[in-house]
């Protein structure tokens, strides 16, 4: 859609009926002809053509009541342009007001209104933005009034805008101001994805001592110990965690993996008899096939007291079949 195009259609919700041979029979030209017939009789394109046409009259008028709001981030994108002297992006039949501001944008709104980014938002870090007129005014920000949040912010701006070195610098200013898991995970995953694995390790297990409650960083934690090939620190770390981030799927998992690595069938066996459900799992995802088919192999391996070749990873395929349960795949053949 084109900078400052407007497009507009109107859409009827009803009861369509046909005859079935014309509409789903083979001749896809009388298809179309019978839907289009059996259409202009329930309600004719003219009057739908007349309702678009008069819907214009009041489109552009300002409501007389505002029922529901949404959430503040236009609102704060109306203030910041008139602040900057730039054109609105909505006329006045779309208002927005500052009853939409919320705690969300009162970081950002005290940036706009002072210059400086506080250090005290609430939830603790706030909320993201990445757009190039709010570093811009960041930028500034940092550079007459630093603190660790307005760097850790600063510093998600510029890897989002792929200046990776200049994200790298103001987290570890972030860091320098006030030891803080988020500029510590970030730095875990720049380092991660140089190949630093042990600079990754080190950086993801502060950040764990200092968040121990925060689920999605655990899961991180742990994937980050298993692609490092650190599977007993994985082990050895979990009694830091309450029985409750414990008992997620996701970690689960990560120790079943774990587990398999350092040659604990059984243990792993356990895990995936009893695994909970994992609830951000998603199509496609091959890690619970893949933690079947290496436990099944290794089971087997040790049964059998035989070494793992290709000819008995085809073995264990053949005779533990993937359970439903675990099943996500998108493929029909037998892979893991």
């Amino acid at each position: 859609m084109p900078a400052k195009a407007e497009w507009e259609w109107l859409e009827a919700y009803g009861l369509l009926e046909a005859k079935a041979n014309q509409v789903q029979g083979p001749d896809w030209k009388r298809a179309i002809g019978a839907v289009e017939a059996s259409l202009q009789k329930l309600i004719p394109r003219s009057k739908l053509e007349a309702e678009l046409l008069q819907s214009k009259s009041f489109a552009k008028e300002s409501p007389v009541e505002m029922i529901q709001h949404g959430s503040g981030w236009g609102t704060l994108e109306r203030l910041r342009r008139e602040k900057m002297g730039e054109p609105p992006f909505a006329s006045a039949e779309m208002p927005f007001d500052e009853g939409s501001l919320g705690e969300a944008q009162s970081a950002w709104l005290e940036l706009l209104k002072t210059g400086q980014f506080p250090e005290n938002a609430s939830p603790p870090v706030g909320s993201f933005m990445v757009q190039s007129e709010w570093k811009a005014l960041l930028e500034k920000a940092v550079e007459t009034s630093p603190n660790w949040l307005a760097g850790l912010h600063l510093g998600l701006m510029r890897h989002y805008a792929g200046d990776t070195v200049g994200a790298q610098q103001a987290w570890l200013q972030s860091l320098l101001l006030k030891r803080n898991p988020w500029a510590l995970r970030n730095l875990g995953m720049l380092a991660l994805a140089a190949g630093q694995m042990d600079t990754a390790v080190e950086y993801y297990l502060e950040a764990i001592h200092l968040a121990p409650d925060l689920p999605p960083l655990a899961v991180e934690c742990g994937n980050v110990f298993i692609k490092a090939n650190r599977p007993q620190a994985w082990i050895d770390l979990l009694p830091s965690f309450s029985d409750s981030i414990r008992a997620r799927g996701r970690m689960r998992l990560l120790e079943a993996t774990a587990r398999l690595a350092l040659g604990q069938i059984d243990q792993a066996g356990e895990i995936i008899e009893t695994l909970p459900v994992i609830e951000d799992i998603r199509e496609g995802e091959l890690s619970l096939s893949q933690l079947w088919l290496e436990y099944n192999v290794q089971r087997l391996s040790r049964q059998e007291n035989r070494p793992i070749t290709p000819e008995l990873i085809s073995q264990a395929r053949q005779h533990f079949p993937l359970p439903a349960s675990l099943d996500f795949r998108m493929t029909d053949d037998n892979s893991p």
